[in-house]
């Protein structure tokens, strides 16, 4: 039994996931100590390896059975993994689990009732695994029932006995059985919404949007920025607002009490077409339609997409020349309000996120593209202290790139001080161009390059740069 035991499930853990007897005998070995008493169990198999070498040899290994079982029932009490970065909760039970405390068990019964008969040791046997195997396949039954179907696959695959989740106690009911969308779709968006985060709102509750939509009389394309290739999470957004367009269907989230609401979407008559509850625990939401929504919103997201985020960095340019230098101004007029920045541009109302206690802008267009330059200031020390620059696409103005790097020295921030002081067209400026350069890619391990490296770099009069920085992506 201890044999079968090591290719099955032990356990499973939300970070690590799951581990079956080799992995846990590895590693709990090492590191089993650091969990007290629940990790200790794991050294219950150097006293089973002990007796059953004792035991072959004719001599009853008693205190090491002892000792064995003692250690063995730390398992109750064992609720994490420990890691460098804390310790990750365990919440399913394995079949492998089951097998080894029962090889444990047999051994004990094995030693204790050594001078019995063969017919008593198996009647014994039958006895035993009865009394484990049925209440547990009982559990299992039950929890089987009890789940949804998002819910059975994940927490109660057929290697796990049982789980110590408690439920939603709401069925699983994805929206892709009765709604598909195409990219011309226009999905209207019922409520308050939170473009940064991009959910639609209801009291408490909120649910995930997607990137091309329309609320109240504005049509929506918004572009959420990652941090960086690596960390991708949300910092900020840029979205290019239009007149509102004939409605497909509407989608929105109703709160019923503070525990519960339901999303629905309906056809432009109002009729349903998919509705269901989700409820909130622990700050989560069950069942979780993260992944069904990314799916379902799909042809209406907008640049490079995953199920965990979105952001956008001109990836059908990667094979485009796009060394362009430029020293043109463009007009622009704006309007702030609260949270947010409104620019008339090139024909096209554009949203920016505002983060910044001060900010002044400036713009330049060369052939292909539009350059927005944002100077956010210290409020404290009143000084610029860093700059970020947009690039769009000057015929759509669909947006490409961001740049950001904060300032290095005095000559910088002089330079970028006379840059926004707003210069008539007709008025010479200190910053001479800005030049949109091509990087080399750096390489990786499995050669593959899915984004394209952009420079950009601004000069002065006497062709000395002054910054000089890569993009964000």
């Amino acid at each position: 039994m201890m044999l079968i035991s090591m290719p099955l499930v032990g356990f499973i853990s939300y970070i690590d996931g799951a581990l079956n007897g080799i992995g846990i005998l590895l590693f709990g070995s090492l590191f089993g100590w650091m969990v007290m008493p629940g990790g200790w169990a794991v050294y219950a198999n150097f006293f089973y390896l002990y007796a059953v070498f004792k035991f072959s040899s004719k001599k009853p290994p008693v205190i090491s059975i002892n000792i064995m079982l003692l250690l063995a029932s730390m398992t109750f009490f064992f609720r994490c993994v420990p890691s460098a970065v804390g310790c990750h909760d365990v919440y399913a039970w394995g079949w492998g689990a089951v097998v080894w405390f029962l090889a444990l068990i047999c051994l004990y019964l094995a030693v204790y009732f050594r001078t019995a008969s063969v017919k008593k040791e198996r009647t014994i046997l039958i006895v035993v695994l009865a009394i484990v195997l049925i209440p547990l396949s009982l559990y299992r039954t039950y929890q089987y029932q009890q789940a949804n179907d998002q819910e059975r696959e994940k927490y109660l695959p057929p290697s796990v006995v049982f789980t110590n989740v408690e439920f939603a106690g709401v069925p699983y009911n994805p929206p892709q059985k009765n709604v598909t969308f195409d990219e011309n779709t226009v999905l209207a968006i019922e409520g308050e919404i939170d473009i940064k985060n991009l959910r639609t709102i209801d009291k408490n509750f909120h649910a995930r949007l997607p990137n091309t939509f329309q609320h109240k009389n504005t049509f929506w394309r918004v572009y959420p920025r990652a941090v960086s290739t690596q960390f991708r999470y949300m910092d900020g957004y840029v979205a290019l607002l239009n007149k509102a367009k004939p409605i497909d269907y509407h989608y929105g989230i109703k709160q019923i009490n503070d525990k519960k609401a339901e999303i629905f979407i309906t056809d432009n008559n109002n009729k349903p077409l998919w509705k269901t509850s989700i409820v909130e625990k622990n700050d989560r939401y069950y069942p979780d339609y993260r992944k069904d929504f990314f799916d379902l919103f799909r042809p209406l997201l907008t640049g490079n997409t995953h199920p965990n985020y979105i952001y956008w960095r001109g990836n059908d340019y990667q094979k485009k020349q796009f060394n362009e230098v430029t020293n043109t101004l463009c007009p622009f007029t704006q309007e702030k309000s609260k949270g947010s920045i409104n620019i008339n541009w090139n024909n096209q109302l554009i949203q920016l996120d505002k983060d910044y206690e001060k900010i002044q802008e400036q713009a330049f267009c060369s052939k292909s593209y539009a350059f927005l330059l944002l100077s956010e200031e210290n409020g404290k020390k009143n000084k610029l202290s860093r700059l970020n620059i947009i690039v769009f696409e000057k015929q759509t103005m669909l947006p490409l790139w961001h740049f950001s790097a904060y300032l290095r020295n005095k000559f910088e921030e002089i330079a970028l001080i006379k840059l926004f002081n707003h210069y008539d067209e007709n008025q010479s400026l200190d910053i001479e161009k800005i030049e949109l350069i091509p990087k080399k890619p750096n390489s990786s391990k499995t050669g593959k390059q899915d984004w394209q490296p952009v420079r950009i770099a601004l000069y002065t009069k006497n062709g000395k740069i002054i910054i000089k920085i890569d993009n964000y992506f």
